[in-house]
């Protein structure tokens, strides 16, 4: 994986601000540790934001555009969320640290409330 800070490493070099793909809720800022399930395998990861639709992961083994994954963390309010996710982008950040963009295939309504609860309290 080769790209500059800041830069996405899979989609030809757009910053995450730049994805084409729109996004329909607000995320906020949220540092917490996450649980992704990958295949078989468990990582412990940072969150960096959150929102309905998705959230933004701060990660220190890369995931891979397209990956379905399983997501369970307890936000700052102590609500635990559980979502299942795509990849749908990935940028280099400083000191090795890559940046991984989630969107939400499956979330249940407690989660989701949670999560506008949290977002929606900033």
């Amino acid at each position: 994986m080769t790209g500059v800070a800041g830069k996405n490493c899979e989609n030809g070099g757009m910053d995450k601000d730049e994805y084409p793909e729109k996004r329909r809720h607000r995320r906020r800022k949220v540092e917490a540790a996450a649980v992704i399930l990958n295949g078989m395998k468990y990582q412990f990861e940072k969150t960096a934001e959150i929102g309905e639709g998705g959230m933004l992961l701060r990660v220190t083994k890369p995931l891979v555009k397209g990956d379905l994954v399983e997501i369970q963390m307890i936000l700052p309010t102590r609500r635990f969320i559980s979502a299942k996710g795509e990849v749908i982008y990935d940028i280099m950040a400083d000191k090795g640290k890559v940046l991984i963009g989630i969107r939400f295939i499956t979330l249940s309504d407690q989660s989701q409330r949670f999560i506008r609860e949290y977002v929606e309290s900033e």
